[in-house]
């Protein structure tokens, strides 16, 4: 059994993060026989799979550098350093600090799942090729990051992938979820009486225009997503759930959501989750979900693997990029910047009432491009497909 250094944005109350997370280790567990696990988080949290968190790093550290002595120190003793998802490489700084750790590390150095750019600079480009030269194995998880990948390091071990998010379709309890839409004939007076039927619409929306101070687009955005829903509730008698995927003190979700139930006439039933650190609970709640509304990516995700009928509002490049690779229905996407209120609606009351298109990939195709993250020289993709049975 080896030990992992899991290297990545995590334990900072980011439901998508903890999610890249938990599927990181899962497969580490599953397919690189890892047992022991040390976390880059300054926080302490629970997870499936990896249990007790323990803090690695501090928000407010006690002497410089002492953040980084403790991430050197993690790569050095750790058997397998895993950069495990998300958009990481873009900062010259960063991606060269990740470059000294994979130096310290005596095992597999892995990015897995991992996007590439945008690059902030031409300095962080030259970092990218020299981290891409010096991993042992990089699994990108969109064909633009692959297509510069191999532009950058054409020598370097690069395969398309996927996003590690699916591998969370290994774990027994979402394994054991329905996830079949079920007819609602009736509106219940108490949108949260029933568990076996779905019921409601989840929005969870991102706040990127307050990190520039553009409250105008933001405040625009919201009233239009309120007067859809309203109209929708109105029709349908559909509950309305909003999901904080960020609970960071300042730059959560908590304040526009906040803002957006504000914006709802109170005669329709708004039911707020604060943010929550484990993403198998989240995607349980989707799964008795008829619809969502996705500004966050990993909501846009979380909505996928939940097989609930998902619109985005992309904001992002990434956004786009996923919606591109499960082949989401043109009509299921919108603009974040520029909201076409009636097509929203249209979409919604035609999809509650006669159904939803679904996405053109598979949940068994994708969990098989996400296992390739972890299809090293080891063992195959037939094998690692058996170890799902």
């Amino acid at each position: 059994m080896s030990k992992a250094f899991l290297y990545g944005y995590y334990g900072m109350h980011n439901a998508g993060d903890n999610a890249l997370l938990l599927a990181a280790a899962w497969g580490a567990r599953h397919y690189l026989h890892t047992e022991d696990f040390t976390v880059n988080s300054p926080s302490t949290f629970k997870l499936p799979v990896l249990g007790h968190i323990d803090r690695l790093i501090r928000e407010k550290q006690l002497f410089r550098g002492q953040n980084r002595l403790h991430q050197y120190g993690a790569a050095w003793k750790n058997d397998h350093l895993i950069f495990g998802g998300g958009s990481v490489l873009h900062c010259a700084r960063d991606i060269r600090h990740m470059r000294h750790l994979c130096s310290l590390n005596q095992g597999m150095s892995l990015a897995l799942g991992v996007g590439l750019g945008p690059f902030k600079n031409a300095a962080a480009e030259r970092e990218c090729k020299k981290f891409l030269e010096r991993c042992d194995f990089i699994g990108l998880r969109d064909k633009h990051s692959y297509r510069v990948a191999k532009e950058l390091a054409p020598n370097a071990h690069t395969e398309l992938t996927f996003d590690l998010a699916p591998m969370l379709l290994s774990i027994p309890s979402l394994k054991a979820m329905p996830s079949a839409l079920h007819p609602v004939s009736t509106v219940s007076q108490n949108p949260e009486e029933s568990t076996n039927k779905r019921r409601g619409i989840a929005v969870a929306l991102c706040p990127v225009e307050r990190f520039k101070g553009d409250f105008a687009a933001e405040t625009h955005r919201l009233k239009a997503l309120a007067r859809s829903l309203a109209l929708v509730h109105a029709l349908t008698g559909e509950p309305i759930y909003l999901f904080d995927f960020n609970g960071h003190k300042s730059l959560g979700d908590s304040a526009v959501h906040k803002q957006l139930k504000q914006l709802i006439p109170s005669k329709v039933p708004v039911i707020y989750y604060h943010y929550q650190s484990n993403p198998v609970a989240i995607i349980e709640k989707f799964k008795r979900m008829r619809a969502v509304i996705a500004m966050r990516l990993h909501a846009a995700v979380f909505g996928y693997l939940a097989s609930t009928p998902t619109l985005t509002l992309s904001y992002h490049s990434k956004c786009d990029g996923w919606n591109d690779q499960i082949a989401l229905p043109e009509n299921h996407r919108f603009d974040a910047f520029a909201i076409n209120e009636m097509k929203l609606q249209k979409v919604l009351l035609d999809g509650l009432s006669e159904g939803f298109a679904k996405p053109g990939l598979t949940h068994s195709r994708a969990l098989q491009k996400s296992l390739k993250n972890f299809c090293l020289d080891q063992f195959s993709m037939e094998e690692a497909l058996c170890l799902q049975h």
